[in-house]
């Protein structure tokens, strides 16, 4: 039975997948729950940089198609507010 004092935090430091300063370590938290978990969360905290990163670099494109006057949207009686807003973000809005 685990004592108060093993439980795990709810938000530990796990490290980086890339690391460019060097020092490599191993935090006790990726010790304690393994080679294969520890390896699972590096790789996702990668992931969402590269995602994060790529969603950063498609914010001009983003805007770009938005403002577009293209949608004509209003003359069905089937549109909803979702396909509306949808089809403001895509290259057919640009014309």
């Amino acid at each position: 039975m685990m004592t108060e004092s093993e439980y795990w935090p709810l938000s530990c430091e796990i490290g980086s997948l890339l690391d460019f300063r060097g020092k490599r370590f191993i935090p006790k938290c990726a010790k304690d729950i393994g080679l294969g978990p520890s390896i699972y969360l590096l790789t996702l905290k990668a992931w969402l940089r590269l995602f994060l990163f790529l969603t950063l670099l498609n914010i001009p494109l983003i805007l770009l198609y938005y403002s577009g006057e293209e949608k004509d949207i209003s003359s069905t009686k089937t549109s909803s507010l979702l396909h509306s807003m949808l089809a403001s973000f895509t290259m057919g809005n640009l014309g």
